[in-house]
């Protein structure tokens, strides 16, 4: 599997104590899906 930059920022807003709800935007085929999916 190839990393993405996104996937670090996610796990950075996961860890966080103070975080606002998440909303995934973008283009259609990039990834989206996938990368919520590896965050659970």
């Amino acid at each position: 599997m190839f990393q993405r930059t996104a996937l670090e920022n996610l796990r950075q807003w996961r860890n966080s104590d103070i975080r606002k709800p998440l909303v995934l935007r973008g283009a259609r085929h990039v990834g989206k899906t996938n990368v919520k999916l590896i965050l659970i």
